[in-house]
């Protein structure tokens, strides 16, 4: 199963590049057919293919940024896939003690 293959090859090098796995990260064999697990990594940065590669599987990525909506609007361009509004973003301010949301 190549899309399979991919997501799990994304991961494995996100992980091999400094990602953190919170959640999954791993292929179910105890599923029937193919199935990822959904995965949660921390500590991703923007150079990482699987931010620049579309993954198309169950993968939520966490890129922490400190500065403002050019730093969101950098990660959202450079990208070799076109975001679509599937995407979640979550930006925390530091200073208020709440997320802007």
């Amino acid at each position: 199963p190549p899309q399979l293959n991919h997501v799990q090859e994304l991961v494995q090098d996100a992980v091999a590049n400094g990602a953190v796995v919170r959640a999954g990260g791993n292929i179910d064999h105890s599923k029937c057919g193919y199935f990822h697990q959904p995965t949660l990594l921390d500590n991703v940065t923007n150079d990482m293919r699987i931010v620049k590669e579309e993954v198309f599987g169950p993968v939520m990525l966490v890129i922490t940024f400190d500065t403002d909506w050019i730093t969101l609007r950098a990660i959202t361009t450079d990208v070799s896939w076109t975001p679509t509004g599937d995407e979640w973003w979550a930006v925390a301010d530091p200073g208020s003690g709440r997320d802007n949301r």
